[in-house]
């Protein structure tokens, strides 16, 4: 499937290249024509900023179709034509002007057409394959003797995670699916190096596959731990570190390799083959891509698609792309937007001018398929984790109060939109100020952080999770029955209740009550809220530790 699906991708964007050389070919035509035609007596300002707006976007397009030496020699023809449009007294000197298009200008048009004709077809360039299935993800432990060992495997199967136990990690090509996305390691340090090479064997062969080498062991001094970095080892930790903070780190890492893997970009050119260009570069590695050509569409663009990043032309004919980028910083919410410029301009004065105006980045056209993929990777990514920082509880990474409440409703407008199930569920660990009065509120931080993770492992991805205040905790499940919710829940309530806790030498287990409300039952996203905590509130009533579904009511939100 992947291959096919790259084939058609390299196929499109042949025939794009294709089209770029015979558009290009018709307006060098044309303007070869209007060179020709021109009157020294007849002074004619446009034809020189047409000319220059032409030779300017096709500096800028030609290099990403794969023409390279023709981006050249338009580049410099175009910083010809730019000291024309500057001249002091153009219609004094409009007959000298005139003289130099025709046998200077005119000349260098005729072999820019001429290396169209000449060009061989572009090679294209290797595609990134899409993830299968960006969310696979495997937890490979490297056998090693002594009880840290043990406890932790038997700790880890609660979160979730998709073990494989393997003597050595020679063994783990083989222990593989061949649509694996994602593989952490975990082994002693005194096999720090085995598994290391098996991580440069794997990617080697597998080069789509995400591999994590983390290390625990006795590794205190500086030294040590500095030769386990070199080795390429990417987290460490003690044999004292408990499970809960283990799995804290391993959800980390899963998180931030799925949002490295996603993204959603806004491309404002006027140029619509390069924006189709783009386009197909961008969305097969598993971004999602927007274009736009005309900019008086981008407001309402923003508010629909709410793009990580949007990557704005300078030069689009009647529109100036560092004047439309300080148009959206009039609005408050596309302040940290971050806006970054793709243009065919080199000039530093003037890309120092272009950034001071609300902008974060310069990209200079052309540019490279590979270099446009990861700097729009990478700026996702980290628009991402800013905004986390934002809507993220400090000490679960969940959705905050306001945010969750936020999903709440979103998710009952679904509902009455598309008539789809979908479920509310109210969350609260049992006798909680028991733990802080006993333990110390360091130690529930972490009975806390443990129910985070194992709720971030086991719900799907599709599901939201917020803190809703203290030890209590909100969930929206879309495309989810009442039965199919408590179901997943209780799996939830039994591991969670399976997880040992430690304060010194004390151990210790913690339960969790639940209430859950479907959202379709009631006429508002509120009242659904209120059912389910009322269902929590009688699970509390019961003995707590297990879960209760909220009263079914009629379409005026009274009991039947």
């Amino acid at each position: 499937m992947a291959e096919n699906m790259t084939g058609s991708v390299e196929d499109k964007l042949k025939l794009l290249s294709q089209r770029f050389a015979e558009r290009t070919g018709t307006e060098l035509n044309e303007f070869r024509h209007k060179l020709n035609q021109l009157n020294s007596q007849q002074y004619n300002e446009e034809i020189l900023r047409q000319l220059h707006q032409l030779l300017h976007r096709l500096t800028g397009s030609a290099g990403t179709f794969g023409l390279h030496e023709f981006s050249r020699q338009s580049r410099v023809l175009e910083q010809s034509v730019k000291e024309f449009t500057q001249y002091p007294d153009q219609q004094s000197n409009w007959a000298a002007i005139c003289s130099q298009l025709k046998n200077q200008v005119l000349p260098q048009l005729e072999r820019l057409h001429s290396l169209l004709k000449d060009s061989p077809a572009p090679a294209s360039q290797s595609m990134v394959s899409a993830p299968a299935d960006p969310t696979g993800n495997v937890l490979v432990l490297i056998e090693h003797s002594g009880a840290f060992f043990g406890a932790l495997r038997e700790e880890l199967l609660h979160y979730g995670f998709t073990l494989v136990t393997l003597e050595n990690a020679e063994q783990l090509d083989q222990s593989l699916s061949p649509t694996q996305q994602s593989v952490i390691i975990i082994a002693h340090e005194t096999r720090a190096t085995c598994c290391i090479n098996a991580k440069t064997k794997l990617q080697q062969s597998v080069p789509h596959l995400s591999v994590t080498v983390i290390c625990f062991g006795s590794h205190e001094d500086f030294s040590r731990r500095y030769t386990l970095a070199a080795k390429g080892v990417d987290g460490l930790f003690s044999e004292s570190t408990t499970a809960p903070e283990i799995a804290e780190y391993l959800q980390r890492l899963e998180s931030e390799r799925l949002q490295a893997s996603e993204g959603k970009v806004l491309i404002v050119d006027d140029d619509e083959d390069l924006l189709e260009h783009y386009r197909l570069t961008l969305s097969h590695t598993g971004i999602q891509v927007r274009t736009l050509s005309t900019p008086e569409e981008i407001f309402s663009v923003l508010s629909e698609f709410q793009p990580d990043i949007l990557l704005l032309d300078v030069n689009m004919g009647d529109y100036h792309g560092p004047t439309l980028a300080r148009l959206i910083r009039f609005q408050p919410e596309w302040l940290s937007l971050p806006i970054i410029y793709l243009s065919a301009e080199q000039d530093r004065t003037e890309q120092r001018k272009a950034l001071a105006i609300g902008a974060d980045e310069f990209l200079t056209k052309p540019i490279s398929d590979i270099e446009l993929r990861e700097t729009v990777r990478i700026r996702c990514f980290r628009a991402r984790q800013l905004s986390q920082l934002l809507a993220r509880d400090s000490l679960t990474g969940l959705l905050k109060h306001s945010l969750i409440k936020q999903e709440v409703g979103n998710e009952h407008a679904r509902c009455q939109r598309l008539s789809v199930p979908a479920v509310v569920v109210m969350l609260d660990l049992d006798h909680f100020k028991k733990v802080n009065d006993s333990y110390g509120h360091g130690t529930g931080d972490i009975v806390i952080k443990a129910l985070a993770n194992l709720l971030k492992q086991r719900l799907r991805k599709t599901d939201k999770i917020g803190r809703y205040g203290g030890e209590e905790f909100a969930v929206v499940m879309p495309e989810c029955q009442l039965t199919q919710g408590e179901q997943i829940l209780e799996e939830i309530r039994v591991h969670f209740s399976g997880l040992h806790f430690k304060a010194g030498s004390e151990e210790f287990n913690v339960t969790l009550s639940a209430g859950i409300a479907l959202l379709n039952d009631y006429p508002s996203a509120e009242a659904a809220l209120e059912a389910a905590d009322q269902a929590l509130y009688q699970r509390k009533q019961l003995g707590r530790n297990g879960i209760s579904l909220a009263q079914t009511v009629d379409s005026k939100g009274n009991p039947s």
